[in-house]
This record gives structure tokens, sequence and C-alpha cells, in this order.
């Protein structure tokens, strides 16, 4: 299979505290995050041959609108995009109101690491994978895709992808708001 040389993922700027608002926006740390992403961007990759994809979700279509701005390159904003992590909402709760405060991502790569996640609830991390590379395939023929999205998402690809050697981030940590990583082969 083929991908594009450069992937690069980045999270959504920071938005509202009320995680139970799907549809909440940026706040204003948020947009200069989005700035401070594209000042990296624009040091680490060639932007030759490059494209943005994002879902339509609020708070990633306003990241990925911010980002195709500031390295004046065009954005594809398609439901299409969307690498979900629960086949039914009422997974969001459990992952919202965890026992253990963590962040709905991580939680998530907890319980999937301890093998307990539903899968009438949840997409396993394999199919999320799957679903990225799906979305790889598409842009293969870019020199560079930057993909914009959430957390758990995220944090689930940088966890078990195995397409690109070089990663920017070697951490095990969660991917923070506004977070940029890069993947090249």
């Amino acid at each position: 299979m083929s991908y594009p040389k450069t992937f690069i993922v980045v999270r959504h700027g920071e938005t509202s505290s009320n995680k139970k608002d799907p549809k909440r926006g940026l706040v204003l740390e948020g947009y200069k995050q989005m700035k401070n992403a594209a000042k990296q961007i624009k040091k680490e990759a060639d932007l030759a041959d490059a494209i943005i994809i994002a879902n339509g979700i609020r708070r990633s279509k306003l990241s990925a609108t911010l980002l195709a701005d500031e390295l004046n390159i065009p954005v594809i904003i398609s439901s299409r995009f969307m690498i979900k992590m629960l086949k039914k909402d009422t997974a969001r709760n459990l992952l919202i109101n965890n026992p253990d405060d963590l962040s709905p991502g991580v939680y998530y790569l907890e319980l999937a690491k301890k093998g307990q996640l539903e899968n009438k609830l949840f997409y396993t991390p394999s199919e999320i994978l799957t679903r990225f590379k799906k979305n790889l395939q598409l842009f293969k023929n870019k020199k560079t895709l930057i993909f914009v999205g959430h957390e758990g998402s995220l944090d689930t690809f940088l966890k078990f992808q195995n397409i690109y050697k070089n990663v920017s981030k070697k951490d095990k940590k969660a991917i923070a708001y506004g977070e940029v990583i890069l993947f090249t082969n």
C-alpha cells in the first residue's frame, strides 16, 4: 500500500471545559495553539504538495480552517474523515464520566489495554487504524497530508500505527490541544 510521504496529525485547539457539548468551539487559547501549530508545521514539513483534512465537527473544522489560512494550503472538511471510537452515543458518557477522571481518549486506551472495550459500544483500535489507513490511501499521491482530529483517535493511531517509521512524538502521554505530531518514511 502507498501512503503520503509525510503525515501530520494535529489535535484540535482547546475548547470550553464542557465536554458534554459536542458543538463546542475553540477558546482564545485554542486559536493561539493553531497559530503555533502552523509555525511548527512550516518549520518541519514540505508544504509544496500538502492538504489538510478534518471531520465536520466544529472544533476540528475551526482548527483545520485556521491552519489552512496560516499555511496557505487547501482544506477538505467532510464527515467522511471522522475516526470514531464510539459505536453508540451511550459509550460517550462512559468515557466522559470515567471513575479515574482521565481524559476520554486516555480512558479508551486504558480499556483497550485491559481488553475491556465492549464491542457493541466501541470500535477497536484495529478498526480505528483501518479507517485511518483508508483515509491515508485517498491521498497517497500527496506529499504531505495534515489530519486535524480528536485526542482518542489520534492517540490510538499514534500507539498502534505501523505505517511510518519516524515519529516526532516518543512519549506515551496523550496528545495535547494543538499538538503537532509528524510521521515520515
